[in-house]
């Protein structure tokens, strides 16, 4: 929301110290109302994430990243590739891209965020000697050995980052475009004057480039760009380090952050999609469209087979049915028997058998709502911050089924 201002004000009256100003100004009170709003949730929150750590060992590789988001991608790369022509606005000014600033800047994101890699791991040899001594004996290494095989392995899967800059550097030279004018010729100043057809597609392009028709005003350009700048560096940011937490690498940094990236990224392949369905001449609005069209089946492939799969081709064996229960009383009529006089006795505490997730322990408190001593102390941990607060609940509990 903040840089989306910064760029309304910055289209308003440049790139000047008001522009601090303007940030402060907003992000301050903005922030403290935020900070507000949550105070109840901050109050009782603890959590698992302590700290980053640096990720020499585990880069993605390019067709993995492809294999995540090539359908998101193949859209917004064309949306770039003929994006100067594309926000060309009809009084004949068109915007000059940065590009010294483009590759500088993301270049410079990149290698710091490559510096705060080494920065991190050289700190642990400090903070953490043991741990890491530890670690790099399991790998039979020195420090100087890991640090070359793990720099190879990332020269090996460059193709990730290759991608990545790829989508960062014209992003932000035009995200950060000077406006230049032209002269416009007396035939499409004639045109211009003409109503828009209200056809999507048009043969007579009147652009002075001829791949495309017509062009938006200069504005609409700069949110999109704005979410695919945030989008591209979520993703690039667990490629050199990831949160700390009870798993020890970076699963849930990268969960937790391709969410995010996937709703801006969709975002702006929906936006590039339908401004080059509207903007491209007739051959290549053809092509667009056989070429996107390719990238939604290939994108529906595995929810329409999902589906067949899950459902048994749409006849499920005891049918339609979103109470779990249902299931639970075919395969344990006797668990089932004793959850349902439960859910008719006063509220209690359920001294319930504990075991690990992801099992069929803590069922009895699933399925009745009533509190038990402990669920699946994994997943406790996690949402708590630490197994602390477990103190003995789990010995104490076999220790009751026991003796």
């Amino acid at each position: 929301i903040v840089s989306a201002f910064i760029f309304y004000r910055a289209r308003e009256d440049g790139w000047n110290w008001s522009r601090l100003e303007d940030l402060i100004l907003l992000a301050l009170p903005l922030g403290i109302f935020s900070l507000l709003l949550y105070f109840p949730f901050h109050l009782g929150f603890s959590s698992q994430a302590g700290g980053i750590l640096p990720n020499f060992m585990f880069p993605t590789r390019g067709a993995h990243l492809w294999v995540m988001w090539g359908t998101l991608f193949i859209p917004i790369f064309a949306y770039l590739i003929g994006f100067r022509s594309l926000q060309t606005s009809e009084q004949g000014q068109h915007s000059k891209p940065n590009w010294k600033l483009g590759i500088l800047l993301s270049l410079a994101i990149t290698f710091s965020l490559s510096l705060l890699t080494f920065l991190t791991g050289w700190l642990g040899t400090i903070l953490e000697k043991p741990f890491v001594d530890g670690f790099l004996a399991s790998q039979n290494m020195t420090a100087a050995q890991y640090l070359a095989a793990t720099s190879l392995r990332r020269l090996d899967h460059i193709g990730s980052l290759i991608t990545l800059l790829a989508i960062l550097i014209p992003t932000i030279a035009f995200l950060f475009s000077s406006e230049e004018k032209r002269e416009i010729s007396n035939e499409e100043q004639v045109t211009s004057n003409e109503p828009h057809p209200s056809s999507l597609i048009t043969s007579q392009p009147t652009s002075h480039f001829p791949l495309f028709t017509s062009h938006f005003s200069l504005p609409t350009f700069h949110f999109p760009l704005l979410l695919l700048t945030f989008a591209t560096l979520l993703v690039l940011t667990p490629e050199f380090i990831y949160l700390r937490d009870q798993f020890g690498y970076r699963i849930n940094t990268v969960f937790k952050f391709y969410y995010q990236a996937w709703i801006l990224f969709s975002l702006v392949a929906s936006f590039s999609v339908a401004t080059l369905l509207q903007k491209l001449n007739f051959k290549a609005n053809i092509a667009f469209r056989i070429l996107i069209g390719l990238v939604i089946f290939a994108g529906l492939l595995y929810p329409a087979f999902g589906l067949l799969t899950k459902t048994n081709n749409f006849k499920p064996t005891f049918g339609f049915n979103l109470n779990d229960f249902d299931r639970f009383q075919r395969e344990n009529p006797d668990d089932a028997a004793a959850i349902q006089f439960l859910l008719t006795a006063p509220g209690g505490i359920v001294a319930e058998a504990i075991g690990d997730g992801y099992s069929a322990y803590g069922r009895v408190s699933m399925y009745t709502g009533l509190q038990t001593v402990l669920g699946w102390p994994g997943h406790e941990a996690q949402w708590r911050g630490s197994y602390a607060l477990q103190g003995t609940r789990r010995e104490d509990i076999t220790r009751l089924y026991t003796t």
